[in-house]
């Protein structure tokens, strides 16, 4: 029999790269089978079934024939499939038009605040975060660092969906989906950065994909922004090549993430609206009111003085941040910094009562170590339940009902102590922790110096009950975010050069960095 006369018919399935694959010779089909051209043993197991029936035909002119089907294939995967009119690419990956007039970047910023609180139940320093993320998403490829935007809730119906569609309006480019897997993410960034990549209902799809979560984390040093893919050439053989995956990215979900990404997030927790609490709709008005504050932000972020202090990427920071969270906030205070006026303030305040990033557990982890550091009081050795012991008489702490309501265990002592490499040493008595070694691996940890005469230990950004930030905080969501409020500048004076009412060309550099250490 004739190679010639064999064809194949080919219907994509949509998941994986999968097709239907169909052989036909003569008018006759010879098989039918699901397979991905993309793998050799599919190829094979494919030509053995076809050859298996029919010996006569040219092996290798099938599979060179495969081979150019999987080679079309992988070239049409890169191209995102045709939707409906108004929600395409074309609506959707455009540059906003800019604004005709001059803008100060900060008063654009003040407008976005004041937008998001219409829509979404958020706190001021939640929604100035995101106002800063949503600037930086128009110039990031000037910068170095890209933090996830990561928008969290405990529950349902906390208005994470209706933040993310404010955010499509707001963003630079944004490119939304509720799933993806792993390859379309550096597949649509390589062909149609930059972009801004927005997830929703990432929980569904995220939790065990250990692919997609290492792809994710790629893209947050733009020097590592790339992942290797081996892709194929119609002769059969295979090009390796570097797709990137450096781009902003913001991911909403419900409980916690991974805790890999949460460590390269600014993360937003979402509350439940209250009875007594009031939102506006999201319609065809507010669309067009968020769309003209997008042209005015494209046209204030698009400035060369603005570029340049992302560029510069060595803005001054809170001491009490850690390097991954300083990391994180270094594009959005360079932001804060070129807009001038109260944001540098305000911006940095923001970045240390959102920067409790670490994951329930780590967090008690940090915990047990300063709190046994605490309990030594004079003893230089502990044995393993004495500090268990100790550590359940701390009665504002969760050791005494860690256990499902019953103190915490000696053996679970020691399996979070060895998280930071203590372990205990063996001695005559028996196996004793030395106050030493935890003290030593505590001063790493405490957000200030631990102080043996303490009781208790204090991990919370404001452990005092009342506000030591200087900046008296709005609760209503209908409140008016203005440059000139006072509950924004408090003693009614600006420490910059352009008088606190509008942005500055140049970043404002303070006579006194102390104020900025929190």
């Amino acid at each position: 029999m004739s190679d010639a006369e064999l064809k194949f018919e080919c219907r994509r399935l949509g998941r994986d790269g999968r097709v239907v694959l169909t052989a036909w010779l003569g008018g006759e089909t010879l098989a039918v089978e699901e397979l991905c051209l993309a793998k050799s043993r599919h190829r094979t197991a494919f030509l053995d079934s076809v050859c298996g029936r029919y010996p006569g035909l040219d092996r290798e002119a099938l599979e060179a024939q495969l081979l150019r089907i999987a080679a079309s294939i992988a070239s049409q995967n890169e191209t995102p499939p045709e939707q409906p009119e108004g929600a395409g690419k074309r609506a959707i990956l455009q540059w906003p038009e800019e604004w005709p007039e001059p803008v100060q970047l900060a008063d654009v910023l003040d407008e976005v605040v004041e937008v998001i609180r219409r829509h979404v139940i958020l706190k001021l320093e939640a929604a100035a975060a995101i106002a800063l993320w949503c600037a930086w998403t128009y110039i990031y490829g000037c910068g170095q660092v890209a933090p996830v935007l990561m928008v969290l809730s405990p529950t349902k119906r906390c208005g994470k969906t209706t933040l993310l569609r404010v955010l499509q309006y707001l963003v630079c480019r944004p490119l939304p989906a509720s799933n993806c897997t792993p390859s379309t993410i550096y597949r649509v960034v390589e062909k149609y950065g930059p972009l801004t990549l927005m997830l929703d209902e990432a929980d569904s799809f995220t939790h065990g994909n250990q692919e997609l979560q290492g792809i994710v984390n790629s893209g947050h040093v733009k020097d590592f922004g790339f992942v290797l893919r081996n892709v194929p050439r119609p002769d059969g053989t295979y090009d390796t090549q570097p797709f990137a995956t450096w781009c902003p990215k913001v991911v909403a979900a419900i409980g916690h993430l991974h805790d890999t990404w949460a460590d390269r997030s600014i993360i937003v927790r979402m509350e439940r609206k209250g009875r007594q609490e009031r939102i506006e709709r999201l319609d065809a008005a507010a669309v067009a009111r968020l769309k003209t504050i997008a042209r005015k932000m494209f046209s204030a972020t698009a400035r060369d003085e603005v570029k340049a202090a992302l560029a510069s990427g060595n803005p001054a920071m809170p001491q009490s941040l850690h390097n991954r969270a300083a990391d994180n906030w270094t594009p959005l205070l360079c932001i804060a910094d070129a807009a001038g006026g109260h944001w540098p303030t305000l911006a940095r305040r923001v970045a240390v009562m959102l920067s409790g990033g670490e994951s329930e557990e780590e967090d008690l982890s940090v915990r047990l170590l300063l709190d046994s550091a605490l309990v030594f009081d004079s003893d230089a050795e502990l044995p393993a339940k004495d500090l268990a012991e100790r550590l359940a008489q701390l009665a504002e702490s969760p050791w005494p009902t860690y256990s499902h309501g019953r103190p915490i265990s000696a053996e679970r002592v020691g399996r979070m102590l060895r998280r930071f490499g203590i372990t205990p040493r063996k001695t005559k008595t028996g196996n004793v922790y030395r106050r030493d070694d935890v003290q030593a691996a505590a001063t790493r940890y405490s957000p200030t110096p631990t102080d043996p005469t303490s009781t208790t230990s204090t991990l919370d950004a404001n452990p005092c009950g009342t506000s030591t930030y200087g900046v008296e905080v709005s609760e209503s969501p209908s409140s008016t975010f203005h440059p000139t409020s006072t509950h924004l500048n408090p003693d009614g004076t600006s420490t910059y050069d352009d008088g606190g009412s509008s942005g500055s060309k140049k970043p404002p550099i303070p006579e006194n960095i102390e104020q900025w250490v929190f």
